[in-house]
């Protein structure tokens, strides 16, 4: 499971770098189509931002300079026309003197009318709607623009508001023709936007996707660093049962190896028990009355003393001897270790002082008595 989860995961991190990579190649095409729009867009600013501000210096009074003028030079009517024909005012159609029959379009009378209220006119030329200028507006403006009448500084000459309103007519017509140069870049910015937005969405997806199944995948992680774990530690608890056992194996077969001797002993106890009247009786008139004699005379009483057993058939060991029915292994080699010598004989003095009722007394010339006491 964590293995294809990081498989799963890792094509989708792929998968989200390309549509990071993608994401920033749109930006950037973005940005690189929005500065050559703004860039174009900036040649057609000084123009307007001058237009702008010769308007901003015109009064009513220049405005109504214009409109009371009976018979206007050309350049002042070429620029009431520019205005009109922007503005979308329709002309007045007159006959031409020259030609019986023949009409012409007449814009100074209606332009009149436009410059009625001098604060609305300027106001409306402020507010001007330059983004949306009709083609055929501009048609019909081409031939003012490439009149050589229709030039500021000439018009300045007969009307210093008419020269500004040429500027803005000019600048209006500069605007446009950019604006249409930068039209479909424009188109092209807002396809790119959408499509970057569009793009930002999947890869928006794809993270939260990725962080989903990182987050999934974490959780797994710890889940099998838990499990391991739980497995180190049960392989530890095994392997100490397995000790364990191998342990009790070793005891189980050394306590067989000990149930043999046990069994020896068990019998040795029943033959004991069997011979512990006559054993007994040897070893208390061993203790009561050979103290004082030779290990000769010892072993000579001690035979005597068997012979009278079997004759009165009491039951007894076949050598029932002192060390042996009294006496304890590891006392007499504790006594030993105090400096009681290790012949049979001082063994038996040992027993003999171990089970005397009476103080003992020792003959002892070479002292060996006095250090086992002292030492005891």
């Amino acid at each position: 499971k964590i293995a294809e989860d990081t498989t799963n995961t890792e094509e989708i991190k792929t998968k989200v770098a390309a549509e990071e990579e993608q994401v920033l190649k749109k930006v950037q095409e973005t940005r690189a189509i929005a500065s050559e729009a703004s860039d174009r867009l900036a040649e057609a600013l000084p123009a307007l931002e001058a237009a702008l501000q010769s308007l901003e210096v015109l009064s009513k009074n220049d405005i109504n300079e214009v409109r009371a003028l009976q018979r206007p030079p050309q350049g002042v009517k070429l620029t009431i026309e520019a205005v009109c024909i922007l503005k979308q005012v329709e002309p007045l159609k007159v006959n031409i003197p020259s030609k019986p029959g023949k009409k012409e379009d007449d814009y100074w009378e209606p332009g009149r009318g436009l410059l009625g209220d001098a604060g609305r006119f300027l106001q409306s030329l402020r507010d001007f709607d330059k983004e949306n200028i009709p083609e055929i507006v501009i048609q019909r403006l081409q031939k003012h623009i490439d009149s050589p009448d229709f030039d500021p500084i000439k018009i300045e000459k007969t009307s210093k508001a008419c020269k500004s309103l040429c500027m803005w007519s000019r600048a209006m017509y500069t605007f446009y023709m950019i604006n249409k140069e930068v039209a479909p870049r424009k188109e092209a910015l807002a396809n790119a936007e959408a499509e970057l937005a569009i793009v930002k969405e999947v890869l928006a997806t794809k993270k939260r996707e990725l962080k989903k199944l990182e987050e999934g995948l974490r959780t797994l992680q710890v889940k099998y660093e838990d499990a391991i774990r739980k497995k180190n530690e049960y392989e530890t608890k095994v392997d100490e049962c397995n000790q364990r056992i191998v342990r009790a194996e070793r005891l189980t077969t050394g306590l067989g190896d000990e149930k043999v001797r046990w069994q020896e002993n068990v019998s040795m106890l029943d033959h004991s028990l069997e011979n512990v009247i006559g054993d007994v009786l040897v070893s208390s008139g061993f203790v009561a009355y050979l103290g004082p004699f030779t290990t000769e005379y010892r072993d000579n009483m001690v035979k005597e003393w068997i012979t009278k057993l079997k004759a009165f058939q009491v039951p007894h060991s076949e050598n029932p001897e002192l060390v042996r029915v009294l006496g304890d292994a590891v006392k007499i080699r504790s006594w030993q270790l105090a400096g009681l010598p290790k012949d049979n004989l001082s063994v038996q003095n040992g027993v003999i002082v171990q089970y005397s009722n009476r103080w003992s007394l020792f003959i002892d010339p070479q002292g060996q008595a006095n250090k086992w006491i002292k030492n005891m």
